[in-house]
C-alpha cells in the first residue's frame, strides 16, 4: 500500500512563474533569481518524493536523483518565433533512466491554470511507434484492459492520424490507439489541487493507474 504524504506545490511557486511570464526578461529573472531558485526548491522536494513513492510501484526508480528528470527553465530560442528566454512552467520526466529516456514514463508539469501529470509514451520516433503498434494490435485485449481506467482521460496532443496505418485492421477495437501519434493519458491539476497537501496522494494514485501502461509500452520498445 502506498503511504500518504503532504509535499505540495506553494502558492509562492505557481506565483513565480506567473511573474516570470508577464516578465520573461534576463535582467528582469536575474533580479528575482532568488525567487526562482526558492520555486525550483519547492519543487524538486515535491518530486524527491513523488519519485520515492513512484518506487514503490517501480523498483528500478529507487535512488534516482530529481536533478535527473528536472528540465532546465532556460528555452532554446534558436528555431523559436518567440524569442522569450525562460519557461513558465517547472517539469520533470521521470524515468529510470531520467529525463533523456527515450523510454515511457511519468510527466509532472507544474503551470500556473495549466499543472497535468501524465504518463506513457510522446514524440516517440516512427519506428518506436511501429513497434508499440504492433504490440497494441496482437495484444488488444491486455492493452484495453490496462486503458479502461484510463479512457476518461484526454491524451496529450494525440494527433492522430485520418487513417489507419498501413498494416493493421482499420476498425478494430484499438483503431483509434493505433492511429495516435503520442499515447499519453494526462490528469489535468488546477491551482487548488496542485497546492492541496494531498496533491502526491492524488498523483500516486493517478501513477498507479499509468504503470501498467507504461510496462506495457516499454515491454513493446524492449522487443522491438
Amino acid at each position: 500500500m502506498l503511504r500518504r504524504m503532504s509535499t505540495a506545490i506553494e502558492s509562492s511557486t505557481l506565483q513565480f512563474l506567473a511573474d516570470l511570464r508577464q516578465h520573461n526578461q534576463r535582467e528582469w529573472f536575474q533580479q528575482h533569481k532568488a525567487r526562482y531558485e526558492q520555486a525550483r526548491d519547492n519543487f524538486v522536494q515535491v518530486l524527491r518524493e513523488l519519485i520515492d513513492g513512484l518506487a514503490q510501484l517501480d523498483p528500478a526508480l529507487h535512488g534516482l536523483s530529481p536533478s535527473a528528470c528536472v528540465f532546465r527553465i532556460y528555452r532554446d530560442i534558436r528555431f523559436s518565433p518567440n524569442k522569450m528566454p525562460y519557461k513558465w512552467h517547472l517539469g520533470a520526466y521521470i524515468t529510470p533512466q531520467g529525463k533523456n529516456s527515450p523510454l515511457a514514463g511519468f510527466y509532472l508539469h507544474v503551470e500556473p491554470g495549466s499543472s497535468m501529470f501524465l504518463g506513457g509514451i510522446y514524440m516517440a520516433p516512427a519506428r518506436t511507434m511501429q513497434s508499440i503498434r504492433e504490440d497494441i494490435s496482437y495484444y488488444q485485449a491486455d492493452f484495453m484492459r490496462i486503458m479502461e481506467p484510463l479512457a476518461q482521460l484526454p491524451c496529450l496532443e494525440p494527433n492522430s492520424l485520418v487513417r489507419t496505418p498501413r498494416g493493421f485492421e482499420p476498425g478494430s477495437p484499438v483503431d483509434g490507439y493505433l492511429r495516435m501519434r503520442n499515447i499519453c493519458p494526462t490528469l489535468s491539476l488546477t491551482d487548488a489541487q496542485v497546492c492541496s497537501p494531498k496533491l502526491l496522494e492524488r498523483l500516486l494514485a493517478m501513477a498507479a493507474q499509468l504503470h501498467p501502461l507504461n510496462e506495457f509500452i516499454n515491454r513493446a520498445i524492449a522487443n522491438s
